[in-house]
């Protein structure tokens, strides 16, 4: 049995005994292999970390960003108190709109280091981006408290300007995006990539088209593979066709330019899944506008062309399906289209009614309220079949009555289109009491309609409508 005990400045232990100093030699030589544990571990972590940043960085770089994101982890957990992991986390967190996470890192960065301005600027821009799905103005004042934390930073000032973009201050937002060209320390990359998005966006708003596109496309020059660049050009060649009114030959030429474009969108939509979230909208509203411009240059075929393509891209869209809807009704009277030509429109608006409630479940009762009275009236453009008009606008009435819809000038329009069935219907009447009761309907119909909103050339009607029998 082993024991230990000290006598005269030795230590027994057992039949053996240690001088103090063969004691304390002991004890170093403990707390050396101690120490170099200690030192061994700390070294691994920092290899562990390094190793896993430098990977992350490659990956990043490669739009690899899922396998990033691994790698990143893995740098945090090895050193938890290295910013630069925490900041890539937080973007990649903010670029997928994950803003819980993004804002729990930028929060940790700035504890860790609070005099890191791109923490700063990046949670500033998160901020932004939350406001854009919130809009919450409390997160534009937030946003502003952090970039004027380091306004003497460019990339701060365009982060300003795209906030006074938000607010609608465009003023504002170019004086921000010139001092940020003229700081004698240059933007970063991404700086100069919101720099040139928000100069485009100026542009656009000021409808300066050709410096919009300019930015535009200085930004695909410094990041070929960032998309936001082409869904904002997408956007703005909608709005310019919106205000076009081209001849058909005119629309041919340039619709050769926008199928190109339209190409280079459709290949990075069906190869890039990251980038669907914005250029999807932005290419169904310039298959939207195209469309639209196409039914005003009588060009059918492309229109029908461009709505088809657009509910291949979103089979819920309502609004192109309306808009097609509109624009045709108002080309229905147009003088640049030959009989045929109305013809073939009338009967692809007849279509699209008819089958917009099927295709779109979220038709407002106003809507299809709409839409039957606009089929009521192709029915009487093409005097052929003057019982379905009626019925139409019997459907419209309804939908007007029942859903308690308060829009006097729709009701008139409605009363109208149902007077002038009846009245149409009594011309192809052989029962004479059968004409009696249509020209009845006509005359109430046309009154109560005239009594909602009154309209000189309805007055005469119905004054010529009291003299028939």
């Amino acid at each position: 049995m082993s024991f230990i005990q000290m006598d005269k400045g030795r230590v027994k232990i057992g039949k053996y005994s240690l001088s103090n100093l063969a004691l304390a030699e002991a004890g170093s030589a403990g707390a050396f292999f101690v120490l170099t544990i200690v030192i061994g571990w700390s070294a691994f972590l920092d290899y562990r970390c390094s190793s896993a940043w430098s990977e992350a960085l490659v990956l990043y770089g490669g739009k690899q960003t899922d396998k990033a994101l691994v790698e990143t982890e893995k740098a945090i957990s090895a050193r938890p108190e290295f910013p630069p992991p925490h900041e890539l986390k937080a973007k990649i967190a903010a670029d997928g709109n994950d803003f819980g996470t993004a804002r729990e890192e930028y929060e940790k960065l700035l504890k860790l280091d609070p005099t890191i301005e791109s923490s700063r600027i990046g949670f500033g821009v998160l901020l932004l981006k939350e406001w854009d799905q919130k809009k919450n103005e409390a997160l534009l004042k937030q946003a502003k408290v952090e970039f004027s934390e380091v306004s003497s930073n460019p990339d701060a000032q365009i982060g300003l300007g795209h906030m006074n973009l938000r607010l609608g201050d465009l003023t504002g937002a170019e004086k921000n995006f010139t001092e940020a060209e003229r700081s004698e320390t240059p933007p970063s990359v991404d700086g100069l990539l919101d720099l040139y998005i928000g100069q485009g966006y100026l542009g656009f708003r000021r409808q300066q088209f050709t410096k919009a596109r300019e930015c535009y496309e200085r930004t695909r020059l410094l990041d070929t593979s960032w998309d936001i660049p082409l869904a904002n050009r997408a956007y703005m060649l909608s709005r310019q066709m919106a205000g076009m009114d081209l001849t058909r030959e005119k629309f041919d030429t340039l619709s050769i330019d926008w199928q190109e474009f339209l190409e280079t969108l459709a290949g990075i939509y069906n190869t890039d899944p990251g980038g669907k979230a914005f250029l999807k909208p932005a290419m169904v509203d310039m298959l939207d506008s195209w469309g639209c411009l196409a039914i005003r240059s009588v060009r059918l075929g492309h229109a029908t062309n461009k709505l088809l393509s657009v509910r291949g891209l979103d089979a819920n869209a309502k609004r192109p399906t309306l808009n097609f809807i509109a624009t045709m009704t108002g080309m229905l009277y147009s003088s640049a289209m030959v009989e045929e030509e109305r013809r073939q429109f009338t009967s692809q608006l007849e279509e699209i009614i008819n089958t917009a409630p099927v295709l779109h479940k979220d038709l407002t009762a106003r809507e299809r309220c709409v839409l039957q009275q606009i089929l009521c009236v192709k029915y009487l453009i093409d005097a052929m079949n003057f019982a379905a008009g009626k019925e139409a606008a019997d459907r419209a009435l309804d939908l007007y009555d029942q859903n308690g819809i308060q829009e006097p000038n729709l009701r008139s329009q409605i009363l109208r289109a149902r007077a002038i069935s009846w009245f149409m219907l009594r011309e192809i009447e052989q029962n004479e009491e059968a004409r009696n009761t249509d020209l009845e309907e006509a005359k109430k119909n046309a009154e109560e309609s005239n009594a909602i909103e009154p309209q000189e050339d309805l007055e005469h009607w119905i004054k010529a409508l009291k003299t028939m029998k």
